[in-house]
């Protein structure tokens, strides 16, 4: 009598304990997944800037060759005209204007993850016959991990190119950028062009992207905005979809903040 009475007492007990090491182990497994995503961004980041860089150097090896040859061209311009030979000159334009457009400074913002970043995308989408237009003036030092621009920076264009991707018409594919600081704050603003529908629930939408990866970059992205406690938009209308997001300039090292705002 005393061991079954003992047994009924003991198995709500040992139900609440299986369920409490259920989320335990759930818990520990989605921070297992975290820490390897966070080293493969970090692997990513290093590629992405080692290439960059070699970019970099060539562009301005090009552009430097063209300055040593600036004062001959000025000259054979100059001869053109004082002998009146105007097709000639016209010519001669062209053809510096076309070399020039060959040497590809990119995108720079001063700020070299941000433009390794953007660039490398940018060439992703130019690749997928999207139109990219793209603005950024940054500091060359911004008051955050390399690892949380990477976060949000990375998934907001891989978003943005998947999306834009989708679309049949090539002429309708695009992706806007928008990258700025503004009274110690950053600002975070993409548009691209999307077909079909996005699922919405009240002010959260959902990946429409489906696999065992669903909505882990939205995810990412309001992770990192929220240990910043700063302010994210989403937004979708007549085939544009955009996202604005808003860090302000920590204080001290950020913990996970409540004060994070979604506006709507």
């Amino acid at each position: 009598m005393a061991y079954f009475l003992l047994a009924k007492f003991l198995s709500p007990l040992i139900l609440i304990g299986a369920f409490a090491a259920g989320l335990l182990l759930l818990w520990l497994f989605q921070k297992l997944i975290l820490h390897f995503a966070e080293r493969r961004f970090e692997a990513r980041l290093a590629n992405i800037l080692e290439q960059h860089t070699q970019e970099l150097d060539a562009s301005y090896r090009q552009l430097r060759s063209w300055k040593h040859d600036l004062k001959n061209h000025f000259q054979m311009l100059r001869a053109y005209g004082e002998l009146g030979q105007t097709d000639k000159l016209q010519n001669y334009l062209d053809e510096l204007a076309e070399d020039l457009e060959s040497i590809d400074a990119g995108i720079r913002s001063q700020h070299l993850l941000i433009d390794a970043l953007l660039n490398a995308k940018v060439q992703i989408a130019k690749s997928k016959d999207i139109k990219v237009s793209a603005e950024a003036v940054l500091p060359p030092k911004l008051p955050f991990p390399d690892l949380v621009l990477c976060v949000i920076i990375g998934n907001l264009l891989d978003n943005a190119i998947e999306s834009a991707a989708e679309v049949d018409n090539p002429e309708d594919r695009f992706i806007r950028i928008y990258f700025h600081e503004m009274k110690q704050q950053v600002y975070f603003y993409v548009a691209n062009s999307y077909q079909g529908q996005r699922t919405r629930l009240g002010s959260v939408y959902r990946s429409h992207k489906g696999g065992p990866n669903h909505g882990f970059g939205l995810l990412r992205i309001d992770r990192m905005v929220k240990r910043y406690g700063g302010y994210l938009k989403r937004a979708d209308e007549e085939g544009v979809f955009a996202t604005e997001i808003l860090l302000p300039y920590p204080k001290a090292n950020p913990t996970a903040s409540n004060n994070s705002k979604t506006l709507d």
